[in-house]
């Protein structure tokens, strides 16, 4: 049985797109009920396009549902030695300008733009890297060059997600 490993922020971040969807969920049936009132909804495109917008939030919440039930939080480590789950990276790619990531567990839809998931190919290469080391890693068929220049704690390193 496949496991989706959480930080407990990212698992915050799941219970809050799970929340949000339930929204969306409950404003579309509301829609719906109000729509059947003044008439017969099913001859109505409207109507249509609310019953098939409702039937793709029920089964993206029931995948969220799924990966819930199927979680596993971790706590990181608080150490820098090595990165790992939970920790801020700065990287640096080819010749460019630095840039700052959190290494996280599993990763939603949408997340924020400073995630790396620990499943992705650059999460896969960061993970155990120390300061100094080169890394490199493949994405489809282009490859890519990375050098670890700063390892952050895990409790400075969830600031990054909101920077």
């Amino acid at each position: 049985m496949k496991q989706y490993i959480f930080t407990r922020i990212g698992f915050q971040g799941l219970e809050k797109v799970i929340a949000e969807t339930q929204e969306k969920i409950d404003k579309i049936m509301a829609a719906k009920a109000e729509g059947a009132k003044n008439g017969d909804g099913w001859h109505s495109e409207q109507f249509k396009v609310m019953i098939a917008e409702e039937i793709t939030w029920l089964t993206q919440m029931e995948k969220l549902k799924e990966i819930k039930r199927r979680a596993k939080i971790v706590d990181p480590p608080e150490q820098n030695e090595f990165v790992t789950i939970g920790n801020g990276v700065v990287i640096q790619r080819n010749d460019e300008q630095p840039e700052k990531y959190f290494l996280g567990g599993y990763r939603l839809d949408n997340p924020p733009k400073k995630h790396i998931s620990i499943q992705s190919p650059l999460g896969k290469a960061l993970v155990r890297a120390k300061v100094g080391d080169i890394k490199i890693f493949q994405v489809e068929s282009q490859t890519f060059t990375v050098k670890i220049l700063e390892i952050i704690l895990p409790s400075q390193a969830k600031d990054i997600l909101w920077e």
